[in-house]
Protein backbone atom coordinates (compact mmCIF):
# COMPACT_ATOMS: atom_id res chain seq x y z
CA UNK A 1 0.00 0.00 0.00
CA UNK A 2 2.80 2.41 0.92
CA UNK A 3 4.73 1.50 -2.27
CA UNK A 4 1.68 2.38 -4.34
CA UNK A 5 1.37 5.73 -2.60
CA UNK A 6 5.02 6.55 -3.27
CA UNK A 7 4.60 5.73 -6.98
CA UNK A 8 1.45 7.79 -7.25
CA UNK A 9 3.23 10.72 -5.63
CA UNK A 10 6.27 10.51 -7.95
CA UNK A 11 4.11 10.10 -11.02
CA UNK A 12 2.12 13.15 -10.08
CA UNK A 13 5.28 15.14 -9.54
CA UNK A 14 6.58 14.19 -13.02
CA UNK A 15 3.29 15.13 -14.60
CA UNK A 16 3.30 18.53 -12.89
CA UNK A 17 6.89 19.51 -13.75
CA UNK A 18 10.05 18.38 -15.47
CA UNK A 19 12.22 19.91 -12.79
CA UNK A 20 14.38 17.77 -10.45
CA UNK A 21 14.46 14.61 -12.56
CA UNK A 22 17.18 13.14 -10.36
CA UNK A 23 15.02 13.36 -7.29
CA UNK A 24 12.08 11.82 -9.08
CA UNK A 25 14.32 9.09 -10.43
CA UNK A 26 15.48 8.29 -6.89
CA UNK A 27 11.90 7.98 -5.77
CA UNK A 28 11.14 5.63 -8.56
CA UNK A 29 14.21 3.56 -7.72
CA UNK A 30 12.88 2.91 -4.18
CA UNK A 31 14.19 5.80 -2.12
CA UNK A 32 12.33 5.94 1.17
CA UNK A 33 9.86 8.72 1.63
CA UNK A 34 8.46 9.38 5.08
CA UNK A 35 4.85 10.29 5.41
CA UNK A 36 5.26 11.07 9.13
CA UNK A 37 4.99 14.71 10.08
CA UNK A 38 8.27 16.39 10.93
CA UNK A 39 9.02 17.06 14.54
CA UNK A 40 10.99 20.14 13.57
CA UNK A 41 9.29 23.53 13.45
CA UNK A 42 7.96 24.33 9.98
CA UNK A 43 10.11 26.73 7.87
CA UNK A 44 8.94 30.28 7.42
CA UNK A 45 6.27 30.61 4.72
CA UNK A 46 7.59 31.36 1.18
CA UNK A 47 5.99 34.15 -0.79
CA UNK A 48 5.37 32.94 -4.40
CA UNK A 49 5.52 35.41 -7.26
CA UNK A 50 2.18 35.76 -9.03
CA UNK A 51 1.99 34.89 -12.72
CA UNK A 52 4.78 32.35 -12.50
CA UNK A 53 4.57 28.57 -12.60
CA UNK A 54 5.57 26.47 -9.63
CA UNK A 55 8.75 25.47 -11.43
CA UNK A 56 9.70 29.07 -12.10
CA UNK A 57 9.26 29.95 -8.50
CA UNK A 58 11.44 27.02 -7.43
CA UNK A 59 14.19 28.06 -9.80
CA UNK A 60 13.96 31.64 -8.64
CA UNK A 61 14.27 30.67 -4.98
CA UNK A 62 17.25 28.45 -5.69
CA UNK A 63 19.11 31.42 -7.18
CA UNK A 64 18.23 33.70 -4.20
CA UNK A 65 21.23 34.10 -1.89
CA UNK A 66 18.89 34.33 1.13
CA UNK A 67 17.69 30.83 0.35
CA UNK A 68 21.29 29.58 0.58
CA UNK A 69 21.66 31.20 3.99
CA UNK A 70 18.51 29.46 5.08
CA UNK A 71 19.89 26.16 3.82
CA UNK A 72 23.16 26.79 5.61
CA UNK A 73 21.37 27.48 8.80
CA UNK A 74 19.35 24.30 8.40
CA UNK A 75 22.56 22.30 8.00
CA UNK A 76 23.75 23.24 11.55
CA UNK A 77 23.46 20.57 14.26
CA UNK A 78 19.90 20.28 15.53
CA UNK A 79 19.11 21.69 18.95
CA UNK A 80 19.25 18.98 21.63
CA UNK A 81 15.72 20.04 22.63
CA UNK A 82 14.58 18.98 19.15
CA UNK A 83 16.26 15.59 19.30
CA UNK A 84 13.82 12.75 19.80
CA UNK A 85 16.27 10.85 21.97
CA UNK A 86 16.94 13.85 24.18
CA UNK A 87 13.24 14.63 24.29
CA UNK A 88 12.60 11.15 25.65
CA UNK A 89 15.26 11.72 28.30
CA UNK A 90 13.63 14.99 29.28
CA UNK A 91 10.24 13.31 29.53
CA UNK A 92 11.72 10.58 31.75
CA UNK A 93 13.39 13.25 33.90
CA UNK A 94 10.12 15.14 34.28
CA UNK A 95 8.37 11.89 35.14
CA UNK A 96 10.99 11.15 37.78
CA UNK A 97 10.47 14.60 39.27
CA UNK A 98 6.73 14.02 39.40
CA UNK A 99 7.19 10.62 41.11
CA UNK A 100 9.68 12.13 43.58
CA UNK A 101 7.27 14.97 44.32
CA UNK A 102 4.45 12.53 45.00
CA UNK A 103 6.68 10.53 47.31
CA UNK A 104 7.66 13.73 49.14
CA UNK A 105 4.03 14.67 49.62
CA UNK A 106 3.26 11.20 50.93
CA UNK A 107 6.17 11.50 53.34
CA UNK A 108 4.89 14.88 54.52
CA UNK A 109 1.51 13.28 54.95
CA UNK A 110 3.09 10.57 57.08
CA UNK A 111 4.89 13.20 59.14
CA UNK A 112 1.58 14.95 59.68
CA UNK A 113 0.10 11.69 60.88
CA UNK A 114 3.07 11.09 63.16
CA UNK A 115 2.67 14.63 64.45
CA UNK A 116 -0.87 13.69 65.47
CA UNK A 117 -0.03 10.37 67.07
CA UNK A 118 3.41 11.00 68.50
CA UNK A 119 3.32 14.72 69.30
CA UNK A 120 -0.33 15.19 70.08
CA UNK A 121 0.27 17.63 72.96
CA UNK A 122 1.47 20.15 70.36
CA UNK A 123 -2.08 20.61 69.09
CA UNK A 124 -4.56 23.09 70.42
CA UNK A 125 -8.31 22.60 70.48
CA UNK A 126 -10.04 25.90 70.86
CA UNK A 127 -13.39 27.23 71.99
CA UNK A 128 -15.03 24.05 73.34
CA UNK A 129 -18.12 24.47 75.47
CA UNK A 130 -17.89 23.78 79.19
CA UNK A 131 -19.67 20.45 78.85
CA UNK A 132 -17.79 19.43 75.75
CA UNK A 133 -14.85 17.76 77.48
CA UNK A 134 -15.02 14.22 78.73
CA UNK A 135 -14.95 14.24 82.52
CA UNK A 136 -12.01 11.84 82.59
CA UNK A 137 -8.37 12.82 82.90
CA UNK A 138 -5.54 10.37 82.14
CA UNK A 139 -7.78 7.42 82.83
CA UNK A 140 -6.19 4.59 80.85
CA UNK A 141 -2.58 3.64 80.23
CA UNK A 142 -0.87 4.65 77.02
CA UNK A 143 -2.47 2.71 74.13
CA UNK A 144 0.02 3.19 71.34
CA UNK A 145 0.32 -0.58 71.09
CA UNK A 146 -3.30 -0.57 69.94
CA UNK A 147 -2.47 1.98 67.29
CA UNK A 148 0.47 -0.12 66.16
CA UNK A 149 -1.85 -3.10 65.83
CA UNK A 150 -4.03 -1.17 63.45
CA UNK A 151 -6.87 -0.54 65.87
CA UNK A 152 -8.49 2.81 65.69
CA UNK A 153 -7.90 4.55 68.98
CA UNK A 154 -7.42 8.31 68.89
CA UNK A 155 -6.36 8.13 72.55
CA UNK A 156 -7.83 11.54 73.29
CA UNK A 157 -11.00 12.59 75.09
CA UNK A 158 -13.42 15.06 73.68
CA UNK A 159 -17.09 15.65 73.18
CA UNK A 160 -16.86 18.12 70.32
CA UNK A 161 -20.13 20.00 69.96
CA UNK A 162 -21.35 22.26 67.20
CA UNK A 163 -20.04 25.35 68.88
CA UNK A 164 -17.66 26.63 66.26
CA UNK A 165 -14.71 24.72 67.68
CA UNK A 166 -11.57 25.07 65.61
CA UNK A 167 -8.25 23.27 65.63
CA UNK A 168 -4.90 24.90 65.05
CA UNK A 169 -1.59 23.03 65.16
CA UNK A 170 1.39 25.34 65.73
CA UNK A 171 3.39 23.55 63.03
CA UNK A 172 2.84 23.32 59.30
CA UNK A 173 1.36 19.85 59.09
CA UNK A 174 -2.10 20.61 57.81
CA UNK A 175 -2.75 16.93 57.13
CA UNK A 176 -2.08 16.20 60.78
CA UNK A 177 -4.69 18.80 61.66
CA UNK A 178 -7.23 17.19 59.35
CA UNK A 179 -6.61 13.79 60.88
CA UNK A 180 -7.02 15.19 64.36
CA UNK A 181 -10.36 16.71 63.45
CA UNK A 182 -11.44 13.52 61.71
CA UNK A 183 -10.62 11.38 64.75
CA UNK A 184 -12.33 13.84 67.06
CA UNK A 185 -15.49 13.63 64.97
CA UNK A 186 -15.39 9.84 65.07
CA UNK A 187 -14.83 9.89 68.80
CA UNK A 188 -17.78 12.25 69.25
CA UNK A 189 -20.02 9.79 67.45
CA UNK A 190 -18.89 6.94 69.70
CA UNK A 191 -19.28 9.02 72.84
CA UNK A 192 -22.81 9.98 71.87
CA UNK A 193 -23.48 6.26 71.55
CA UNK A 194 -22.18 5.75 75.08
CA UNK A 195 -18.78 4.23 74.29
CA UNK A 196 -15.21 5.48 74.77
CA UNK A 197 -16.28 7.90 77.49
CA UNK A 198 -13.10 7.36 79.51
CA UNK A 199 -10.30 7.94 77.05
CA UNK A 200 -7.42 10.00 78.46
CA UNK A 201 -6.61 13.61 77.79
CA UNK A 202 -3.48 13.81 75.66
CA UNK A 203 -3.65 17.29 74.25
CA UNK A 204 -4.03 20.91 75.20
CA UNK A 205 -7.57 22.10 75.47
CA UNK A 206 -9.43 25.34 75.84
CA UNK A 207 -12.70 25.18 77.68
CA UNK A 208 -15.11 28.09 77.83
CA UNK A 209 -16.21 28.38 81.43
CA UNK A 210 -19.47 29.77 82.67
CA UNK A 211 -18.54 33.42 82.34
CA UNK A 212 -17.25 33.02 78.80
CA UNK A 213 -13.55 33.05 79.60
CA UNK A 214 -11.15 30.25 78.76
CA UNK A 215 -9.20 27.81 80.87
CA UNK A 216 -6.54 25.44 79.58
CA UNK A 217 -5.60 21.80 80.05
CA UNK A 218 -2.39 20.06 79.17
CA UNK A 219 -0.48 16.86 79.77
CA UNK A 220 3.17 16.04 79.96
CA UNK A 221 4.87 13.08 78.35
CA UNK A 222 8.03 11.27 79.29
CA UNK A 223 10.58 10.17 76.75
CA UNK A 224 8.77 6.86 76.36
CA UNK A 225 5.47 8.60 75.67
CA UNK A 226 3.58 7.65 78.82
CA UNK A 227 1.67 10.42 80.54
CA UNK A 228 2.71 11.24 84.08
CA UNK A 229 0.39 14.06 85.03
CA UNK A 230 -2.52 16.17 83.88
CA UNK A 231 -2.03 19.92 83.92
CA UNK A 232 -4.75 22.53 84.34
CA UNK A 233 -3.92 26.20 83.75
CA UNK A 234 -6.22 28.93 85.00
CA UNK A 235 -6.02 31.85 82.56
CA UNK A 236 -8.94 33.81 83.95
CA UNK A 237 -8.17 37.39 84.97
CA UNK A 238 -8.13 37.86 88.73
CA UNK A 239 -11.34 39.87 88.82
CA UNK A 240 -13.29 36.99 87.25
CA UNK A 241 -12.04 34.17 89.46
CA UNK A 242 -14.23 32.36 91.98
CA UNK A 243 -13.65 32.58 95.73
CA UNK A 244 -15.01 30.15 98.32
CA UNK A 245 -16.17 31.71 101.55
CA UNK A 246 -13.69 31.94 104.39
CA UNK A 247 -14.13 29.25 107.07
CA UNK A 248 -14.48 32.07 109.58
CA UNK A 249 -18.01 31.84 111.02
CA UNK A 250 -18.64 35.59 111.27
CA UNK A 251 -17.43 38.70 109.55
CA UNK A 252 -15.54 39.93 112.58
CA UNK A 253 -14.37 36.50 113.72
CA UNK A 254 -10.68 35.64 114.00
CA UNK A 255 -8.61 32.51 114.43
CA UNK A 256 -7.45 32.53 118.05
CA UNK A 257 -5.88 29.06 118.18
CA UNK A 258 -2.17 29.35 118.98
CA UNK A 259 0.60 26.76 118.92
CA UNK A 260 1.51 25.10 122.21
CA UNK A 261 5.09 24.37 121.16
CA UNK A 262 7.24 26.34 118.72
CA UNK A 263 6.42 29.15 116.32
CA UNK A 264 5.88 29.44 112.60
CA UNK A 265 8.56 30.75 110.24
CA UNK A 266 6.62 32.48 107.44
CA UNK A 267 9.45 32.38 104.92
CA UNK A 268 9.96 28.60 105.15
CA UNK A 269 8.26 25.68 103.41
CA UNK A 270 6.09 23.57 105.70
CA UNK A 271 4.61 20.11 106.26
CA UNK A 272 1.17 19.96 107.92
CA UNK A 273 0.06 16.77 109.65
CA UNK A 274 -2.93 15.80 111.76
CA UNK A 275 -1.47 13.42 114.36
CA UNK A 276 -3.95 12.96 117.17
CA UNK A 277 -3.56 10.07 119.62
CA UNK A 278 -0.36 8.42 118.38
CA UNK A 279 2.56 7.02 120.33
CA UNK A 280 6.23 7.93 120.20
CA UNK A 281 7.25 5.42 117.47
CA UNK A 282 4.91 7.03 114.92
CA UNK A 283 6.02 10.60 115.71
CA UNK A 284 9.69 9.61 115.69
CA UNK A 285 9.56 7.85 112.28
CA UNK A 286 7.69 10.75 110.72
CA UNK A 287 9.89 13.54 112.07
CA UNK A 288 13.28 11.78 111.96
CA UNK A 289 12.84 10.54 108.39
CA UNK A 290 11.80 14.05 107.36
CA UNK A 291 14.60 15.81 109.24
CA UNK A 292 17.45 13.29 108.83
CA UNK A 293 16.74 11.22 105.71
CA UNK A 294 15.07 13.95 103.65
CA UNK A 295 17.18 16.77 105.14
CA UNK A 296 14.09 18.99 105.29
CA UNK A 297 14.81 22.31 106.96
CA UNK A 298 11.33 23.83 106.86
CA UNK A 299 8.52 23.81 109.44
CA UNK A 300 6.79 20.63 110.64
CA UNK A 301 3.36 21.57 111.98
CA UNK A 302 1.41 18.97 113.95
CA UNK A 303 -1.93 18.72 115.69
CA UNK A 304 -1.73 16.37 118.67
CA UNK A 305 -3.84 15.43 121.64
CA UNK A 306 -3.97 17.60 124.71
CA UNK A 307 -0.65 17.47 126.57
CA UNK A 308 -2.22 15.57 129.42
CA UNK A 309 -3.33 12.85 127.00
CA UNK A 310 -0.06 12.41 125.12
CA UNK A 311 1.65 9.00 125.20
CA UNK A 312 4.82 8.50 127.22
CA UNK A 313 7.83 10.42 125.94
CA UNK A 314 5.96 12.29 123.18
CA UNK A 315 5.86 15.75 124.80
CA UNK A 316 9.52 15.59 125.73
CA UNK A 317 10.46 14.52 122.22
CA UNK A 318 8.41 17.28 120.57
CA UNK A 319 9.90 19.93 122.85
CA UNK A 320 13.45 18.76 122.11
CA UNK A 321 13.58 20.65 118.81
CA UNK A 322 14.84 24.21 119.07
CA UNK A 323 12.93 25.36 115.98
CA UNK A 324 10.99 24.08 113.04
CA UNK A 325 8.55 21.84 114.95
CA UNK A 326 5.26 23.60 115.71
CA UNK A 327 2.72 21.72 117.84
CA UNK A 328 -0.99 22.51 118.34
CA UNK A 329 -2.97 20.81 121.09
CA UNK A 330 -6.62 20.97 120.12
CA UNK A 331 -9.45 20.60 122.59
CA UNK A 332 -12.01 18.42 120.85
CA UNK A 333 -15.53 17.99 122.13
CA UNK A 334 -16.75 14.66 120.76
CA UNK A 335 -20.09 12.91 120.70
CA UNK A 336 -21.30 9.37 120.22
CA UNK A 337 -22.99 8.66 116.92
CA UNK A 338 -25.38 6.29 118.65
CA UNK A 339 -27.03 8.57 121.19
CA UNK A 340 -25.19 11.91 120.90
CA UNK A 341 -23.74 11.66 124.36
CA UNK A 342 -20.40 13.28 125.13
CA UNK A 343 -17.37 11.01 124.93
CA UNK A 344 -13.70 11.50 125.80
CA UNK A 345 -12.04 10.78 122.44
CA UNK A 346 -12.59 10.93 118.71
CA UNK A 347 -12.79 7.12 118.66
CA UNK A 348 -10.25 6.78 115.80
CA UNK A 349 -12.15 9.38 113.82
CA UNK A 350 -15.48 7.56 113.89
CA UNK A 351 -17.08 10.00 116.33
CA UNK A 352 -18.27 13.49 115.49
CA UNK A 353 -16.35 16.31 117.16
CA UNK A 354 -16.39 20.07 117.53
CA UNK A 355 -13.32 22.28 117.89
CA UNK A 356 -13.08 24.30 121.07
CA UNK A 357 -11.00 27.44 121.11
CA UNK A 358 -10.63 27.75 117.35
CA UNK A 359 -12.43 31.06 116.75
CA UNK A 360 -12.96 34.30 118.60
CA UNK A 361 -15.22 37.29 117.96
CA UNK A 362 -14.09 40.88 118.11
CA UNK A 363 -16.49 42.95 120.25
CA UNK A 364 -17.03 46.71 120.16
CA UNK A 365 -14.31 47.34 122.70
CA UNK A 366 -11.75 45.54 120.58
CA UNK A 367 -11.61 42.49 122.82
CA UNK A 368 -11.68 39.04 121.24
CA UNK A 369 -14.01 36.58 122.95
CA UNK A 370 -13.90 32.86 122.27
CA UNK A 371 -16.97 31.47 120.49
CA UNK A 372 -18.18 27.93 120.16
CA UNK A 373 -17.55 26.00 117.01
CA UNK A 374 -20.16 27.36 114.57
CA UNK A 375 -20.28 24.08 112.64
CA UNK A 376 -22.06 20.99 113.78
CA UNK A 377 -19.85 18.15 115.05
CA UNK A 378 -18.12 16.21 112.26
CA UNK A 379 -15.33 13.64 111.98
CA UNK A 380 -11.92 15.01 112.93
CA UNK A 381 -10.65 13.87 109.53
CA UNK A 382 -13.03 16.45 108.05
CA UNK A 383 -12.44 19.13 110.69
CA UNK A 384 -8.66 18.95 110.20
CA UNK A 385 -8.97 21.01 107.00
CA UNK A 386 -10.02 23.98 109.11
CA UNK A 387 -6.84 23.56 111.14
CA UNK A 388 -4.78 23.34 107.97
CA UNK A 389 -6.45 26.48 106.64
CA UNK A 390 -5.67 28.42 109.85
CA UNK A 391 -2.04 27.25 109.75
CA UNK A 392 -1.65 28.20 106.10
CA UNK A 393 -2.32 31.84 106.97
CA UNK A 394 1.03 31.93 108.77
CA UNK A 395 3.13 31.57 105.58
CA UNK A 396 4.12 33.70 102.64
CA UNK A 397 2.15 33.20 99.40
CA UNK A 398 4.71 31.10 97.51
CA UNK A 399 6.05 28.87 100.28
CA UNK A 400 5.34 25.21 99.56
CA UNK A 401 3.05 23.29 101.94
CA UNK A 402 2.50 19.52 102.16
CA UNK A 403 -0.69 18.13 103.71
CA UNK A 404 -0.01 14.51 104.66
CA UNK A 405 -1.11 11.71 106.98
CA UNK A 406 1.21 10.88 109.88
CA UNK A 407 0.63 7.24 110.80
CA UNK A 408 1.50 5.66 107.45
CA UNK A 409 4.08 8.07 105.99
CA UNK A 410 7.85 8.33 105.97
CA UNK A 411 10.33 10.33 103.92
CA UNK A 412 13.31 9.39 101.76
CA UNK A 413 14.08 12.76 100.13
CA UNK A 414 13.03 16.41 100.28
CA UNK A 415 9.25 16.40 99.69
CA UNK A 416 9.19 19.37 97.32
CA UNK A 417 12.08 18.12 95.22
CA UNK A 418 11.55 18.63 91.48
CA UNK A 419 8.04 20.02 91.92
CA UNK A 420 7.03 23.04 89.85
CA UNK A 421 6.69 26.37 91.63
CA UNK A 422 5.35 29.63 90.26
CA UNK A 423 7.27 32.87 89.99
CA UNK A 424 7.33 35.01 93.10
CA UNK A 425 5.57 37.74 91.15
CA UNK A 426 2.61 35.48 90.29
CA UNK A 427 -0.76 36.37 91.72
CA UNK A 428 -1.65 32.69 92.07
CA UNK A 429 0.13 29.47 92.92
CA UNK A 430 0.58 25.81 91.99
CA UNK A 431 -1.46 22.93 93.43
CA UNK A 432 -0.22 19.32 93.19
CA UNK A 433 -2.64 16.40 93.54
CA UNK A 434 -1.64 12.73 93.65
CA UNK A 435 -3.52 9.76 92.27
CA UNK A 436 -3.73 6.25 93.64
CA UNK A 437 -2.86 3.29 91.45
CA UNK A 438 -5.29 3.21 88.53
CA UNK A 439 -4.41 -0.34 87.53
CA UNK A 440 -5.73 -1.55 90.87
CA UNK A 441 -8.81 0.58 91.37
CA UNK A 442 -10.91 3.56 90.32
CA UNK A 443 -13.76 5.49 91.86
CA UNK A 444 -16.46 3.28 90.37
CA UNK A 445 -14.65 0.08 91.34
CA UNK A 446 -13.88 1.21 94.90
CA UNK A 447 -17.00 0.85 97.04
CA UNK A 448 -15.53 3.18 99.68
CA UNK A 449 -14.80 6.05 97.30
CA UNK A 450 -18.03 5.58 95.38
CA UNK A 451 -20.07 5.60 98.61
CA UNK A 452 -18.35 8.71 99.99
CA UNK A 453 -19.20 10.64 96.83
CA UNK A 454 -22.72 9.21 96.80
CA UNK A 455 -23.36 10.20 100.41
CA UNK A 456 -22.12 13.72 99.83
CA UNK A 457 -23.37 14.49 96.32
CA UNK A 458 -25.81 11.76 95.30
CA UNK A 459 -25.85 8.75 93.01
CA UNK A 460 -25.91 10.79 89.80
CA UNK A 461 -22.65 12.56 90.63
CA UNK A 462 -20.96 9.29 91.56
CA UNK A 463 -22.08 7.67 88.31
CA UNK A 464 -21.09 10.69 86.25
CA UNK A 465 -17.59 10.74 87.70
CA UNK A 466 -17.30 7.01 87.02
CA UNK A 467 -14.16 5.12 86.08
CA UNK A 468 -11.54 7.70 86.93
CA UNK A 469 -8.44 7.48 89.12
CA UNK A 470 -8.89 7.97 92.83
CA UNK A 471 -7.08 11.12 93.96
CA UNK A 472 -5.79 10.76 97.50
CA UNK A 473 -6.97 13.41 99.96
CA UNK A 474 -4.26 12.36 102.42
CA UNK A 475 -1.46 13.81 100.30
CA UNK A 476 -1.67 17.26 98.73
CA UNK A 477 1.05 19.84 97.97
CA UNK A 478 0.78 23.44 96.94
CA UNK A 479 2.06 26.94 97.34
CA UNK A 480 0.45 28.74 100.25
CA UNK A 481 -1.78 30.91 98.08
CA UNK A 482 -3.10 27.84 96.24
CA UNK A 483 -3.38 25.63 99.34
CA UNK A 484 -5.34 28.32 101.19
CA UNK A 485 -7.84 28.49 98.33
CA UNK A 486 -8.10 24.69 98.15
CA UNK A 487 -8.69 24.44 101.91
CA UNK A 488 -11.50 27.01 101.72
CA UNK A 489 -13.13 24.76 99.12
CA UNK A 490 -12.74 21.66 101.30
CA UNK A 491 -14.33 23.32 104.33
CA UNK A 492 -17.15 24.61 102.13
CA UNK A 493 -17.94 21.06 101.00
CA UNK A 494 -18.89 20.05 104.51
CA UNK A 495 -20.98 23.19 104.91
CA UNK A 496 -22.73 22.27 101.67
CA UNK A 497 -23.20 18.50 102.06
CA UNK A 498 -23.15 17.87 105.84
CA UNK A 499 -21.55 14.51 105.07
CA UNK A 500 -20.44 13.04 108.41
CA UNK A 501 -19.05 9.65 107.48
CA UNK A 502 -15.40 9.05 108.16
CA UNK A 503 -13.80 9.39 104.72
CA UNK A 504 -16.17 12.00 103.31
CA UNK A 505 -13.17 14.30 102.95
CA UNK A 506 -11.91 11.88 100.27
CA UNK A 507 -15.24 12.29 98.50
CA UNK A 508 -14.98 16.08 98.78
CA UNK A 509 -11.44 16.02 97.39
CA UNK A 510 -12.34 13.96 94.31
CA UNK A 511 -15.62 15.72 93.63
CA UNK A 512 -13.94 19.13 93.73
CA UNK A 513 -11.50 17.99 91.08
CA UNK A 514 -13.74 15.98 88.77
CA UNK A 515 -16.64 18.44 88.99
CA UNK A 516 -14.16 21.17 88.05
CA UNK A 517 -14.86 23.15 91.21
CA UNK A 518 -11.17 23.92 91.64
CA UNK A 519 -11.00 25.50 88.20
CA UNK A 520 -11.16 29.25 87.95
CA UNK A 521 -10.44 29.66 91.66
CA UNK A 522 -8.67 32.71 92.95
CA UNK A 523 -5.22 31.75 94.19
CA UNK A 524 -4.84 28.69 91.97
CA UNK A 525 -3.05 29.28 88.68
CA UNK A 526 -2.02 25.70 87.94
CA UNK A 527 -3.07 22.20 89.02
CA UNK A 528 -0.82 19.21 88.46
CA UNK A 529 -2.56 15.87 88.94
CA UNK A 530 0.23 13.29 89.18
CA UNK A 531 -0.11 9.64 88.29
CA UNK A 532 0.76 7.20 91.05
CA UNK A 533 4.45 6.43 91.19
CA UNK A 534 5.64 9.28 88.99
CA UNK A 535 6.17 12.16 91.39
CA UNK A 536 7.15 13.26 94.89
CA UNK A 537 4.38 11.37 96.69
CA UNK A 538 3.86 7.67 96.10
CA UNK A 539 0.45 6.48 97.31
CA UNK A 540 0.70 2.70 97.82
CA UNK A 541 -2.65 1.93 99.43
CA UNK A 542 -4.61 0.76 96.40
CA UNK A 543 -1.83 -1.55 95.20
CA UNK A 544 -1.61 -4.07 98.03
CA UNK A 545 -4.57 -6.39 97.22
CA UNK A 546 -3.37 -7.17 93.71
CA UNK A 547 0.39 -7.92 93.90
CA UNK A 548 3.23 -8.32 96.36
CA UNK A 549 6.06 -5.86 96.98
CA UNK A 550 8.31 -7.97 94.79
CA UNK A 551 5.78 -8.20 91.96
CA UNK A 552 5.30 -4.44 92.01
CA UNK A 553 9.10 -3.98 92.12
CA UNK A 554 8.73 -1.29 94.76
CA UNK A 555 12.15 -1.67 96.41
CA UNK A 556 15.65 -1.09 95.13
CA UNK A 557 18.72 -2.94 96.40
CA UNK A 558 19.00 -0.47 99.30
CA UNK A 559 15.44 -1.28 100.44
CA UNK A 560 14.20 2.14 99.37
CA UNK A 561 10.79 2.67 97.79
CA UNK A 562 11.20 3.69 94.16
CA UNK A 563 9.01 5.22 91.47
CA UNK A 564 8.33 3.55 88.13
CA UNK A 565 11.36 5.26 86.60
CA UNK A 566 13.54 3.72 89.38
CA UNK A 567 14.08 7.08 91.08
CA UNK A 568 13.79 7.23 94.87
CA UNK A 569 10.35 8.29 96.05
CA UNK A 570 10.62 11.37 98.31
CA UNK A 571 7.36 10.76 100.23
CA UNK A 572 6.16 7.20 100.87
CA UNK A 573 2.48 7.18 101.81
CA UNK A 574 0.38 4.19 102.98
CA UNK A 575 3.42 1.95 103.41
CA UNK A 576 1.69 -0.09 106.12
CA UNK A 577 -0.64 -1.68 103.53
CA UNK A 578 2.25 -4.01 102.67
CA UNK A 579 3.28 -6.23 105.56
CA UNK A 580 6.99 -6.44 104.55
CA UNK A 581 7.17 -2.63 104.43
CA UNK A 582 5.33 -2.34 107.75
CA UNK A 583 7.76 -4.80 109.37
CA UNK A 584 10.73 -2.90 107.95
CA UNK A 585 9.44 0.40 109.35
CA UNK A 586 8.56 -1.15 112.71
CA UNK A 587 12.20 -2.16 113.07
CA UNK A 588 13.19 1.40 112.22
CA UNK A 589 10.75 2.78 114.82
CA UNK A 590 12.14 0.58 117.57
CA UNK A 591 15.66 1.73 116.82
CA UNK A 592 14.60 5.38 116.80
CA UNK A 593 12.71 5.11 120.07
CA UNK A 594 15.66 3.42 121.72
CA UNK A 595 17.94 6.27 120.64
CA UNK A 596 15.45 8.93 121.78
CA UNK A 597 14.88 7.36 125.19
CA UNK A 598 18.61 7.07 125.76
CA UNK A 599 18.86 10.85 125.45
CA UNK A 600 16.16 11.50 128.05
Amino acid sequence: MHQRKRNDFSDGLLKSSSVCPDAVSELRNGAKFSLKPSTSPPPPPIALATGRSLVENIVMLSDDPKSHNRAARSSKPASPWRSRKNLSTIIVFIGFCIVFGVMFLLQANTIGEASYHEHLPEFFVGKLSRNSLSVSHNMVPNTRSNQDNGKENPDIPVDVTDNGGSFFPPGGYVDGEKRLKKHLSKLLTRQKAGTDLDVPIRSRWSDVVANGEETMYDTAESTDGSEHFTLYKNILPMEKRKVFDSPLPFEKAKVILKPTIGSHRPDMDAVFVFAEGYDLPIYSLFIESLRVDAKFQGDIVLSVSHLSKLAKGVEHYLRSFKSGVIVYTVDWKCFSKKDGSSIKSANAGLSDCAINGMYGLLDESGKINQVEDPREPRPVATARYELYWAWSLQYHPHQMILLIDARDTYFQAEPFKNLVRSRKSSTGGVLHLFEENFESTNIQKSSFNRNWITQAYGVNTAEKIGKVPVICSGSTIGEQIAIESYLRAMVAQFDKTRCKSKGCDQGFHNALYYKKELEGLSGIDTIYTHKQGWSSVNNLGAMEPTKSVEEWELLNTNKQIINWDKSITPVVHQFDRFKPLANMMNSRKRALVKTIMEKV
